[in-house]
């Protein structure tokens, strides 16, 4: 689809207002004033209107909102809110608020009671401001040329529309106010139980909803299938994007032989992998440790008497950044080894390098 006839607009100062979750009193002074100025400065005939989307999860129930000040920003908005789509994202809702409130003036212009020279929407979204005026294709694609119809049928009527982006959580009135109504719309989306008929995704979302759909299918036969169990025990739950705790420092092959830990498939004494690879050699399958007893995975990682230098590095290492981090932690097997998603990612990586360096420091004893 071509670009649309929207304009887009700014405010004063706006690169020195900061972000919603780091904003100081100052700069949110700032912006209250530098949007009151905005708005003074309209022609007489413009009409604002505040857009505000809202997802109760992200992808969830959301719903969408526009507050229009058709009487001037001194009187009372109308408010108007709809139920967008039961699962769908924030991005989602606030194309579509800026859609609800084009297609409102569409229908209120040919009526209304005193001239309408100009349009002026604001949002907080900038994302979503840029797809509308790029008239961005491959996102929300119907409601793209909905929005470009009603704004070339405003513009017919000699209406321009322009797009301002709009600091969100900055104690607007308006924009608050709309960011209430997006609230109610989405628990309406989430409550109602009539087909909402929108459900269109961009391309992003549609990938994102069918790899969701593959890993809870993942996750299912993981739980379920016969082999693998030991790596199931370490890594139960199949994480949902890559987790990537290694470091560059670590050897390549000292980080083959943490994975064999980890998958079952490593060369410990009494595993059935050594014994038949001792058999094969013309050697008698031995399961015991040196110390005289079974060398399995926990002997191996927190019991055997002549790894206790190294071991006690390792634990060291790991409690001083847990307590570090203001963390306490249990050092098992379990948590040598897993996936410890529950854990901060610095810790997750301190255990992680621990780990490879007891591995390292025990090479000419255990083989692995």
């Amino acid at each position: 689809m071509k670009k649309t006839v929207i304009e887009s607009s700014s405010i004063e100062s706006w690169k020195e207002i900061g972000s919603s979750n780091s904003r100081t009193n100052q700069q949110i002074k700032l912006a209250q004033e530098s949007v009151s100025r905005h708005i003074q400065q309209l022609p007489p005939d413009c009409v604002p209107a505040f857009t505000d989307g809202s997802s109760l999860t992200n992808p969830g129930a959301c719903g969408s909102a526009a507050v229009i000040y058709t009487s001037g920003i001194k009187h009372q908005p109308i408010t108007i809110k709809k139920p967008i789509s039961k699962r769908s994202t924030s991005f989602h809702a606030e194309v579509a608020a800026i859609e609800l409130a084009l297609n409102f003036m569409a229908e209120y212009v040919p009526s209304a009671p005193r001239p309408v020279g100009s349009i002026m929407i604001y949002t907080d979204c900038q994302s979503a401001l840029n797809t509308v005026v790029g008239g961005n294709s491959n996102t929300y694609s119907k409601r793209l040329v909905t929005i470009d119809q009603s704004t070339r049928a405003l513009k017919r009527r000699g209406i321009d529309v322009s797009l301002c982006w709009v600091p969100g959580h900055a104690g607007l009135h308006a924009n608050d106010l709309a960011d209430i109504a997006a609230k109610q719309a989405a628990k309406e989306a989430e409550q109602t139980t009539e087909e909402i008929v929108d459900t269109e995704f961009s391309i992003t979302e549609a990938k994102a909803h069918l790899r969701g759909i593959l890993h809870d299918k993942w996750q299912r036969q993981w739980d379920v299938q016969d082999h693998g169990r030991e790596t199931h025990d370490f890594i139960p739950h199949i994480p949902t994007s890559k987790v990537k705790d290694s470091s560059p420092q670590i050897p390549r092959l000292i980080e083959v032989k943490y994975n064999r830990l980890r998958s079952g498939t490593y060369l410990l004494r009494s595993h059935k992998m050594r014994n038949n690879l001792d058999r094969k050699a013309g050697l008698s399958a031995v399961k015991h440790c040196e110390c005289g007893v079974i060398e399995d995975l926990e002997h191996f990682l927190m019991n055997c008497p002549r790894l206790s230098n190294p071991r006690k590095d390792m634990v060291n290492k790991i409690l001083q950044r847990a307590n570090q981090l203001g963390i306490t932690v249990d050092i098992t097997a379990m948590r040598l080894l897993g996936n410890n998603l529950d854990l901060p990612r610095k810790l997750r990586v301190a255990i992680y390098a621990a780990v490879c360096g007891f591995i390292q420091c025990t090479t000419d004893n255990v083989k692995i």
